[in-house]
């Protein structure tokens, strides 16, 4: 699914500003990497806190009891919350895209880190408002 989107914005960016030569630039096609698309959704899809989604390690995601267990949240508590088919098919998506070698499921470059809250929270931002 978003291979696809991100082969239509290619597209659709080739059309307007090569064929028609509209006068428009890139701000116009935004473009969200896999790994902040995948983590967003997650916060969405199952009701998380940033800093919960990117902290996520693969172990912590039962797809046979469709479950997300989430270690140390708020208040230092372990909890669960459900998942859903669709967001199952949205994190096996990115994870064979990505094929992350650490434990975290959203990885950061540092060695042994997962991605960065703060920087999962400005991807959601355009021109400093949420869209």
């Amino acid at each position: 699914m978003f291979l696809r989107t991100e082969k239509f914005v290619s597209a659709a960016n080739f059309l307007y500003l090569t064929t028609l030569e509209m006068p428009w630039g890139q701000e116009n096609f935004p473009r969200v990497s896999l790994k902040y698309r995948a983590a967003l959704m997650l916060c969405y899809g199952a009701g998380l806190r940033v800093g919960e989604a990117v902290a996520i390690k693969a172990s912590n995601i039962d797809s046979d009891r469709m479950l997300i267990r989430i270690e140390q949240g708020k208040s230092g508590k372990d909890r669960f919350t459900m998942l859903s088919p669709r967001l199952l098919t949205v994190l096996h998506t990115y994870w064979r895209a990505a094929r992350p070698a650490a434990d975290y499921h959203f990885p950061s470059w540092r060695t042994g880190k997962h991605l960065n809250a703060s920087s999962c929270r400005r991807t959601r931002r355009r021109d400093g408002k949420a869209f």
